[in-house]
């Protein structure tokens, strides 16, 4: 389990990466222009992060500073997802509002977290006698 829990940890970064940073917003939506990246945004929390079962997110992979990182940008995710406009708006469209930003901010704050540790190795197990 260490194995996998390293590599959803590694697209957990991923994500926080790109949500936190305008430009790769940007850079995203340039790169796929048929996908709706907020819509994104919003639905690939789901892919790294189910529901709120945050006792499977635990150390050593999560770190217990990333553990509480993680637990406070679903709470601001969350409550971003509710107020999202019906269909959600294109991005050129949100960046800069007060609800992309509190979105962006959060996300970035986490990957500041996150990037205490660094990232692990996808394919190796970081930690010794695990697994």
């Amino acid at each position: 389990m260490v194995l996998l829990d390293q590599r959803i940890r590694e697209g957990i970064i991923d994500y926080f990466e790109w949500v936190g940073d305008y430009q790769l917003q940007r850079k995203y939506q340039a790169d796929v222009p048929h996908v709706n990246v907020p819509n994104e945004a919003i639905n690939q929390w789901e892919d790294w992060i189910r529901g709120e079962r945050f006792d499977t997110y635990v150390e050593p992979v999560f770190s217990r500073q990333e553990q509480i990182a993680i637990r406070e940008f679903h709470r601001i995710w969350d409550a971003v997802a509710d107020e999202m406009p019906e269909g959600y708006s294109r991005l050129e469209d949100l960046i800069g509002t007060a609800l992309w930003e509190r979105l962006r901010k959060a996300a970035e704050q986490a990957r500041n977290i996150f990037t205490l540790r660094g990232h692990f190795d996808r394919n190796v197990i970081q930690f010794a006698d695990q697994d």
